[in-house]
């Protein structure tokens, strides 16, 4: 996996991620920042909670459609799902951010007849192909350039987490201004 850690004013934070995150920001085994949830628009604390009691229970999740069906679509909504991708807090279990909002309906969908058959104990094909560890493909979409990407992340978090819309600007300025 690679590195998620990002600086902010010096303080090392981890992004939001369903695989460590609480509602409340806290503080890893080597000091940097965990960030809350409770600073994503549109997340709530009864949400985040079931996403930790789920992940506590059963271990990390392991991608998206994982993600989505154990959390349930009784606790996720679509515009709950695109905030937490758009806020890169399903980066660590998916392909990119475009992938999985494009995905969210297969998703959902996915879920709901999963949990319907084994609700009933029907078999369907999404419920044959489970046995056999297969899940839906993410639809094919180009991923997101840095400006959207980062033009989502201070939408729903008030700030740019994983970069700044002026680093691509960097080298360039540095050949046209010298120290004093």
């Amino acid at each position: 996996m690679k590195e998620r850690i990002h600086q902010i004013v010096g303080v090392d934070v981890n992004p939001p991620d369903v695989n460590i995150g609480k509602f409340r920001f806290g503080v890893d085994l080597d000091g940097n920042v965990i960030y809350g949830f409770s600073a994503i628009k549109g997340i709530g604390e009864r949400l985040v909670d079931h996403i930790v009691e789920e992940r506590e229970a059963h271990g990390k999740f392991s991608d998206f459609f994982d993600f989505v069906y154990r959390v349930g679509t009784n606790f996720l909504s679509k515009g709950t799902l695109e905030a937490l991708v758009k806020s890169g807090a399903l980066d660590s279990i998916g392909p990119n951010r475009a992938q999985m909002l494009a995905s969210i309906p297969t998703a959902i969908k996915y879920a709901s007849q999963k949990s319907d058959n084994m609700a009933t104990g029907q078999m369907d094909l999404f419920a044959a192909l489970d046995d056999q560890n297969v899940k839906p493909n993410y639809v094919l979409v180009r991923n997101w350039s840095d400006k959207v990407r980062l033009f989502h992340e201070k939408a729903l978090l008030g700030l740019y987490l994983s970069g700044h819309p002026i680093d691509g600007y960097k080298a360039r300025s540095e050949e046209h201004t010298s120290e004093l």
